[in-house]
């Protein structure tokens, strides 16, 4: 706001409220608005930016004038990545979307988010030579795989030293995406 003007920044999140604004004049508010009215306003141009916590993963299309995506934070899921990203990416988007994820690379969570890609890459390049539509593919290859598996994956992963890593992420997730990966082997 102190860049772009006191209206330039829009939010969404559970409580339709942000305490602890800082307004360009030093002064401090709680800003209020629904998720609603904030994804119309960006829509509409009225702001610049818009700032969401999980509450806007799903349930918004903001493919008309947004194509960038910047992940702050990251849940043990891929597949509500992928519903964040599915914002944006839908029919109607005109440029290419960029999507930015920030995460400390020192981190146990950043060195398994980089083999969890490494291997849902894996699994679509292989589905990719038997179908067109990848992002479908995406959804079909975390779909196989319910939610309760990443949490675990991520949580036993922040224990696992970084020398076992890649011997312990390989048996914990050689069934990830139902075994696609060992069934696509004998093609």
């Amino acid at each position: 706001m102190a860049h772009f003007g006191q209206g330039a920044v829009g939010f969404i999140n559970g409580d339709d409220r942000q305490p602890g604004v800082r307004l360009p004049s030093g002064k401090e508010v709680v800003l209020t608005g629904s998720r609603k009215a904030s994804a119309e306003a960006f829509n509409q141009g009225q702001r610049r930016f818009l700032v969401s916590t999980e509450a806007g993963g799903e349930g918004i299309d903001l493919q008309a004038r947004c194509h960038t995506l910047i992940h702050v934070d990251l849940p043990w899921n891929p597949m509500r990545l992928h519903q964040r990203v599915g914002r944006l990416n839908r029919y109607g988007q005109t440029r290419p979307v960029e999507v930015v994820t920030v995460r400390n690379p020192h981190t146990g969570e950043a060195r398994i988010w980089g083999k969890l890609e490494q291997r849902l890459g894996h699994i679509m390049e292989g589905l990719s030579h038997a179908m067109d539509e990848s992002e479908d593919l995406m959804q079909m290859a975390l779909g196989m795989t319910g939610p309760a598996f990443f949490n675990g994956v991520f949580a036993e992963g922040q224990t696992v030293g970084a020398d076992r890593l890649d011997a312990w992420f390989d048996a914990k997730t050689g069934n990830l995406g139902g075994g696609l990966p060992s069934l696509l082997s004998w093609t």
